[in-house]
């Protein structure tokens, strides 16, 4: 496996959530911005796209305009992987604007 191989998305994911768990927002951006990189250049559930795009609007905040639409985008696709655990997760963050 390559330093770009798609399957690192995952643990990006995961480690953009750690850091994000842990209060430090600002360094997860980077490990998420790198997991929507390899997503959008290969083939991918929908669910783990969504994953990327919803934890990275919550690592940038609610008020930056690109995290608005990084949620609804994962919002569509909750809902197109039939993901209502994370899609009830993601509308309680969008109702606390």
């Amino acid at each position: 496996m390559g330093p770009d191989a798609p399957e690192l998305a995952d643990t990006e994911i995961e480690l953009g959530r750690a850091l994000l768990e842990a209060g430090r927002g600002a360094e997860a951006v980077a490990p998420l911005e790198d997991a929507l990189r390899r997503l959008a250049r290969d083939p991918h559930p929908e669910g783990l796209l969504a994953q990327a795009r919803f934890t990275l609007a919550r690592a940038l905040g609610r008020r930056a305009a690109r995290a608005q639409t990084l949620a609804r985008d994962a919002r569509a696709g909750f809902v197109a992987a039939d993901a209502s655990d994370e899609l009830a997760a993601l509308d309680a963050w969008l109702g606390t604007r």
